[in-house]
């Protein structure tokens, strides 16, 4: 597979030591320690979205100073994150060393600022037990790569007080972190859907041959035209609440957010390309809303109405409904729905409680391939056409 081959060009064009295999399980923790005291590191990430989160909470936990800056090679299926830094939304093995290049010639690239959010899932400690005992392999049980919390206190004090009458030793919170986007609902279902196909031993060779967005964009437009089979109205089955600017901790206020009645979809986006297509879901601020940047410590929050809305989102034809935009949210959860962070889609059976709020801002590089400039600052970054982030 490319993986295989990738690694073998990685290992021509750099010393071996430099090369992290992330399939061994000892991997990214071993080579970012052995590097861990390097000036001015900088980081190939080698994936798509999922993979790039994952290194950079290792680097986190690492508690690295400074943090090294990362740059990307759309390996993955779909790269949105990618796509917005200038890296591409998909790969040539021809062009690894140009990335490689690119990242280490100060006259070209550039270092800018990456919000990144914590969301943290808060369960009742019993359902989330019989939940997990459900699985007869603990590496089934949907949360299993989530950082688990069991007292919440951290978590408690963000969140509405009207939630927490029990006390704090009867809830457990699940935490993960993104860059890109966390949806609910419509989206998440397709992910979901796309997660356990991919996951099944029958289709691997499917994605061993690449056609994992082709896949994907064949669930997708089943469900734009399967009207029988959408995921239920939101409104129905959660509330979502934001958290007012300027406020945190004990001091926080929380008001009501209101989604609409029709909505099947929720999306709290953080960048420009959604859904590995591209799609600019906050696009030009209104008269309501300013302007989306992804180092301004807010979350966007869309919405979309159904399977036709989606698809015509898709082909650049409508646009989603701005919510909110704001410091932080939380998604109090009553029935089962399908959710995703950063395109790792799943279902809990049990209520929850999510918050979002600003985890860190992480150190990333602007990559070769400009993408919408209107998104960044007019700064010039050398070089390139691309200009910089605040």
């Amino acid at each position: 597979g490319l993986g295989s081959v990738l690694m073998q060009k990685l290992r021509e064009l750099l010393p071996v030591r430099q090369v992290c295999d992330l399939s061994l399980p000892e991997e990214p923790v071993r080579t970012l320690e052995a590097f861990c005291k390097t000036p001015d590191l900088r980081c190939l990430v080698c994936g798509g979205d999922g993979t790039v989160t994952w290194v950079l909470n290792e680097i986190d936990a690492m508690n690295m100073a400074p943090e090294p800056g990362v740059g990307i090679a759309p390996t993955g299926t779909g790269n949105d994150l990618a796509r917005s830094l200038g890296w591409g939304g998909s790969f040539k093995l021809s062009e690894v060393s140009t990335y490689l290049e690119w990242l280490v010639d100060d006259t070209k690239t550039h270092r800018v600022t990456l919000d990144q959010w914590r969301t943290a899932f808060v369960y009742d400690r019993e359902d989330v037990n019989i939940w997990r005992r459900s699985f007869s392999d603990e590496s089934d049980f949907p949360l299993c790569r989530m950082e688990e919390w069991t007292d919440i206190r951290d978590v408690k004090p963000e969140l509405p007080a009207i939630r927490y009458d029990a006390r704090p030793e009867d809830k457990v919170a699940f935490i993960a972190h993104f860059q890109n986007y966390f949806s609910i609902g419509l989206d998440a279902h397709i992910a979901l859907k796309f997660h356990h196909l991919r996951e099944s031993k029958k289709c691997t060779c499917v994605f061993a041959n690449g056609c994992g967005k082709a896949v994907y964009a064949y669930y997708g437009a089943s469900a734009t035209f399967n009207i029988c089979r959408l995921p239920p109205l939101l409104a129905q089955r959660l509330d979502v609440y934001k958290l007012c600017k300027g406020l945190a901790g004990k001091d926080a206020i929380w008001d009501t957010v209101p989604i609409g009645s029709r909505v099947r979809e929720l999306v709290a986006i953080n960048i420009n390309s959604y859904a590995g297509s591209g799609v600019d879901l906050w696009r030009k601020p209104g008269t309501d809303f300013g302007a989306q940047a992804p180092s301004d410590k807010n979350l966007e929050l869309v919405s979309v109405k159904n399977g036709f809305h989606q698809g015509m989102l898709m082909a650049g034809m409508a646009s989603a409904t701005k919510v909110a935009q704001e410091p932080g949210f939380w998604t109090h959860v009553r029935q089962p729905v399908p959710m995703q962070i950063d395109g790792e889609a799943f279902e809990a059976p049990i209520p929850c409680d999510v918050l979002m709020d600003l985890n860190k801002q992480v150190p990333m590089f602007l990559g070769p391939k400009p993408f919408r400039t209107g998104f960044y600052t007019s700064q010039t970054v050398p070089g390139s056409t691309i200009g910089g982030w605040p």
